[in-house]
């Protein structure tokens, strides 16, 4: 964006028709994005607008107080609630704003926009502490020396920053800092001189740290960082005391939620235990009498607490005022937990132990580490829900002995704890910086040994464990460490934008946005529901689902919500109450509709009144580290594996075939028969490269997993990246004439109803033990799941030993994503799947990504020589221009042969993308006439006849009044409608099924447009209309439909980065987004745009000029649509 458009864009808005609130929203909106361009080329992190201005400012010389009072009225503009601000605010804000943007782009204001500026300025507010104590300030650091921290306060603008005594106990702080570095000060006081005194200082508090994971810090040789790393690197093996605490939770919510009528005995808790974790218990060792005996006196031990020390005056827990596992936000901790049991008061806490306490002077007091979570769960009450320090009863259950023991805490521990997270997020940061190298150099025993401890543990068990667990950093050199490095890098940096947001215009992709962000902004996107209100609660044999109403939104709003969604469900009663200043209930969709919501509890509770039927209650989408840590585990995985397979991965060493085996009978059609061949062939792997439309899943696949099947002795993986994905192998699979059985990994809430039989948990419902479940496993020969699910499931490795792995849309999965399925090895270190087959199509949707090019990119030449030029590219990419380069017979096919769409419609993608390698198979649709001979007179029916006679047509729309979003366009929906009724006209005419729901689809490249349409489709009375599927481009990868109408939305020249991100593929420029939109379509395609601003964009261009532009649009159709 340069200075002549930025000012266009505020003219556009200036002079509208918006309200003054209004204008402040797209203004502040235009500001964030312009702040996220200039700041790109930082190395700086910035999570927000208030830390990105800062800089900037800064870096001009530029006074940043008014443009902060701007900022401040636009986030207040923002949110439902009175807005006192006038036409002389906004004047004053706007020019701001102006000479803001001005000097930051080096830009004059034009003299249209100058005369409506005040002249002179008004006098700005101050900001002054003086004998005031603040609970939370949020501040951004803008310079520190050996005295002072020097920040700006979010929530007060300043003509100079404030300066910070950093307590000593945060001394470490100012080795962390960076100029835009984001704080929390906490209980802060101030002295005469305005100077602030805190008592905590919380570091880039947006990065929320697990409180378990900040206590498993705490150990007997030391509490430092380095530790956090070492347990999120390395797996965490399946031992009996796992086993054992997870049972052990189990026992207590049984013993919690049981009733006079329902008793909880051990034999179903340890079976709920077990099914809840079949594969640990299959694949764990330990696992014999001994475990069921100490289980049992578990089990006996929490009953027995649950109904006689709970009742005590000491401790009295009210059972039917009791939360289990409930979870919290703390923004200001910047910390995030789950406790076992509270009070619904929030007043009585009990943290539940299955092992030891700590044995001294014969004595037993609580560890260090459970003391210090005890410790944080405290402070996270204090800080989220106000319950006075004092006023909390926090208990350490010892089930092993059994014992309470109430635990008190300490400023002092609290600032130590908080010190030593805020070092974590900093190896955090140096990690996302790339320096991976020098901070894995320091993961030695030594350095985790802080109190160069010399006992025998240390010794004789603890350092011998954590040097084997190093060994493997320490051994990797040259390609394979420069391999795990860059995507440590990568993953880390994707794991802290997951966390933290991106910086892309008009982005909402961080968690943190569940604080930062306005409710207009969640609500512009989609990302909350609010107003819910509980009308039923499943309540057999404990709280397992609420049913909540949704009410009726506005014509613009569209959930961002779908079934298996992970969220969080929390009550709001006003327009202060958000995820970190109440309970969160977290959870699963299990169903949605446009009126009611099921939502399925992650924690089964006892009692009803833990949910208020008269109250207002919150949804939005959760976030969850595991995920991420599947994938630092699987890169450990891969340094673990067979020197052989590693050297495969890495392109060091060629793939290996064997010529003499043979197909066990024909396919298809001859090329059919020769790429199931060469997959069979393949000792190592096969790339199929599978444009649009060419059957890569259902015949080129099902061909492959029938030859493979014939073999007894082969075991057979199928992947993919979606659920939706997963479903249509399995529907590939139920075709196959002989049924061959199989298992879906995942959960019902992700599966298709009529594959749940399939699942793992069904599959082995029947069987009583481990060794019937072992059994079934290995009379199963095929296994179907995501990658993600697999990957959560690395048990299966060691129960199942797979001949081939197929993995379909395979260039939508990034290499640490696979890398650790494709690296598993059994309990002898021998690869678990003896070669893969990766199918895909790079030319088509990549995977999402929240970095950009210019952080992903690789440049290191030992890496750019396997053909890892950016990790952002998929595995499948990788290897397949690698074998490009460097061609190996058998290695690499083409399907060539589409079936899909009319050549008229594929011209475009197989000319620009394909550089003219497809052809049509051809099947009746693509050599026959259009479905339309009969058609009204063209100068009665404009519509309909431009219908009946083209199969790629144009419908220009122009620039639209300034609405409230950029990502919605009226008079596009409005056209999308009338092409709509002009194929049903038609359809009436011929005498066919109008059948809207297979004929046509919509797609947008916006979510906020899905909604346009569909009130404007509901608005033309056709019943059928309501059926038609109206989605982004990323949800319709994998589907097609006769008639294709892509609304392409856009009104802003910034929004043209959003819609088309083209890619050098070879000698052709590639856009994915378009490819997948045009390719949808098998018999019409219609585009709809702003011709000017798409024709700026080269590959748009060269589209529209392939296009029949419909030319029946003038001023008056602008307002009322096509006639």
């Amino acid at each position: 964006m340069n200075g002549n458009e930025l000012f266009e864009e505020i003219i556009y808005y200036h002079t509208s028709d918006l309200s003054i609130r209004e204008r402040y929203v797209r203004l502040y909106a235009l500001l964030d994005r312009l702040c996220k361009q200039l700041a790109a080329d930082s190395a700086a992190d910035f999570s927000n607008l208030f830390s990105r201005l800062h800089f900037l400012c800064r870096r001009q010389d530029i006074p940043a107080k008014a443009i902060e009072v701007f900022r401040i009225h636009g986030r207040q503009a923002q949110q439902r609630r009175p807005f006192p601000l006038t036409a002389e605010d906004y004047a004053y804000d706007l020019k701001a704003l102006c000479e803001t943007a001005s000097r930051l782009l080096a830009s004059p204001i034009p003299p249209r926009l100058l005369r409506d500026l005040p002249r002179q300025w008004r006098a700005l507010p101050t900001a002054s502490y003086q004998s005031e104590e603040r609970k939370r300030m949020r501040v951004v650091v803008t310079r520190w020396d050996a005295d002072f921290i020097y920040v700006y306060d979010e929530a007060y603008p300043s003509d100079e920053p404030f300066p910070v005594i950093c307590p000593e106990e945060f001394a470490s702080l100012r080795s962390l800092l960076s100029e835009g570095a984001q704080l929390n000060l906490l209980s802060v006081r101030s002295d005469e001189a305005g100077v602030l005194l805190p008592e905590v200082i919380v570091f880039e508090p947006d990065y929320l740290v697990d409180i378990s994971a900040l206590a498993a810090c705490y150990t007997n040789y030391g509490h430092s960082p380095l530790q956090y790393l070492v347990n999120k690197l390395t797996p965490r093996e399946t031992t009996f005391h796992t086993l054992l605490g997870n049972a052990a939770n189990q026992f207590l919510d049984d013993c919690v939620n049981e009733r006079p009528d329902t008793p909880a005995t051990f034999a179903n808790s340890i079976q709920k235990a077990f099914r809840l974790n079949v594969m640990e218990y299959c694949t764990c060792p330990d696992i014999d009498q001994d475990y069921f005996t100490r289980a049992t006196m578990q089990f006996n031990h929490i009953h027995r607490t649950v109904e006689q020390s709970f009742v005590t005056r000491d401790c009295h827990i009210d059972k039917n005022r009791a939360v289990l596992e409930p979870s919290f936000l703390c923004e200001c901790l910047g910390l995030q937990g789950r406790m076992d049991l509270l009070q619904s008061d929030g007043r009585n806490l009990i943290e539940l132990k299955s092992g030891k306490a700590e044995e001294w002077g014969g004595e037993q007091r609580s560890k260090e580490s459970h003391a210090l979570q005890m410790a944080l769960y405290k402070e996270v009450l204090h800080y989220n829900l106000d319950v006075p320090r004092e006023e909390v009863h926090s208990f350490l259950f010892y089930s092993l002995y059994p014992k309470l023991f109430l635990e008190r805490s300490s400023k002092a521990q609290i600032q130590r704890a908080i010190d030593l997270r805020n070092r974590i997020v900093g190896n955090e940061l140096l990690i996302k910086h790339g320096h991976a190298a020098d901070v894995m150099a320091q993961l030695t025993p030594d350095n985790l040994n802080e109190r160069d401890d010399t006992s025998k543990l240390w010794t004789q068990w603890q350092r011998p464990r954590l040097e084997q667990l190093l060994a493997p950093f320490r051994r990797m050199n040259g390609t394979e460490a420069a391999y795990y490095l860059h995507f440590l890098t990568f993953v880390t940096k994707e794991q802290f934008l997951s966390k933290t947001g991106d910086a892309r215009p008009d982005s909402s992709r961080g968690f943190s946005d569940l604080w930062n962000a306005d409710l207009a902004d969640k609500q512009a996107s989609g990302n909350i529901l609010t107003d819910l209100h509980i009308i039923y609660i499943d309540d057999n044999d404990g709280i397992e689902s609420l049913t909540l109403s949704v009410p009726d939104y506005d014509e613009g709003f569209l959930p961002n919500f779908r079934q298996g969604d992970i969220v969080l469900l929390y009550e709001r009663n006003t327009d202060d109450d958000n995820a970190t200043n109440r309970q969160v209930f977290r959870g699963n969709i299990e169903s949605i509709t446009d009126h009611e919501i099921v939502f399925k509890l992650r924690h089964k509770q006892r009692n009803r009144q833990v949910f208020d039927l008269h109250g207002n209650y919150a949804l939005e989408h959760d976030f969850m580290d595991s995920s991420y840590n599947n994938l630092y585990q699987g890169l450990y995985t891969f340094l673990t594996a067979p020197e052989a397979r590693k050297q495969l991965i890495l392109g060091l060493r060629e793939p290996h075939t064997d010529t003499t085996r043979t197909l066990s009978r024909h396919y298809l059609n001859t090329q059919i028969d020769d790429i199931v061949l060469r997959a069979k062939q393949a000792d190592d792997y096969f790339l199929l490269l599978g444009p649009p439309g060419t059957g890569k899943t259902s015949i080129a696949l099902r061909s492959m997993v029938e030859e493979f099947h014939a073999d007894p002795t082969c075991n057979i993986l199928l992947l993919s990246y979606t659920n939706r994905a997963v479903d249509e192998i399995c529907s590939m699979l139920e075709s196959i004439p002989y049924g061959p059985d199989y298992v879906r990994i995942g959960s019902h809430l992700s599966c298709e109803k009529r594959f749940q039989p399939r699942l793992m948990q069904n599959v082995i419902a029947t069987c009583t033990n481990r060794n019937a479940i072992r059994q079934a496993i290995s009379n199963i020969r095929i296994f179907v799941g995501t990658t993600a699910s697999v990957m959560g499931k690395a048990d299966l490795f060691r129960l199942k030993h797979f001949q081939v792995a197929i993995i379909d849309e395979a260039s939508q999965i990034l290499e640490p994503q696979i890398i650790g399925i494709l690296c598993a090895h059994d309990y002898n270190g021998q690869c678990a799947i003896d070669k893969f087959i990766l199918i895909g199509d790079h030319k088509q949707l990549p995977a999402v990504v929240l970095q950009t090019e210019k952080d992903s990119r690789v440049s290191d030449p030992a890496l750019t020589a396997i053909g890892l030029t950016d990790c952002r590219n998929s595995f499948f990419e990788r290897l397949y221009h690698l074998h490009r380069q460097h061609p190996q017979t058998g290695a690499v096919a083409m399907l060539d042969h589409q079936g899909r769409m009319h050549p008229t419609i594929s011209e475009f993608a197989n000319r620009r993308f394909y550089g003219g390698k497809l052809d049509i198979v051809p099947v009746p649709h693509q050599t026959a006439e259009l479905d339309f001979p009969l058609y009204p007179d063209h100068t009665a029916a404009p519509l309909p006849y431009f219908l009946a006679h083209t199969r790629t047509g144009f419908f220009p729309s122009h620039t639209p009044p300034a609405a409230d979003s950029n990502k919605i366009n009226r008079e596009e929906a409005r056209i999308t409608a009338q092409i709509v009724a002009g194929i049903y006209e038609l359809c009436h005419l011929n005498r066919l099924p109008f059948q809207a729901a297979e004929r046509i689809g919509i797609i947008v490249p916006f979510r906020n447009q899905i909604a346009l349409i569909h009130h404007e489709l509901h608005a033309l009375g056709i019943a059928e209309t309501d059926d038609i599927t109206v989605d982004t481009v990323e949800r319709y990868q994998g589907s097609q439909r006769d008639i294709i109408i892509y609304s392409t939305t856009i009104s802003q020249p910034y929004q043209l980065d959003l819609l088309s991100v083209p890619v050098q593929d070879g000698a052709l420029w590639v856009d994915r987004k378009l490819n997948v939109a045009i390719t949808r379509a098998k018999k019409q395609f219609f585009l709809t745009g702003n011709a000017a601003l798409l024709a700026r964009n080269d590959i748009y261009r060269d589209f529209l000029a392939t296009l029949t532009p419909y030319q029946q649009i003038d001023s008056e159709q602008k307002q009322t649509g096509l006639s």
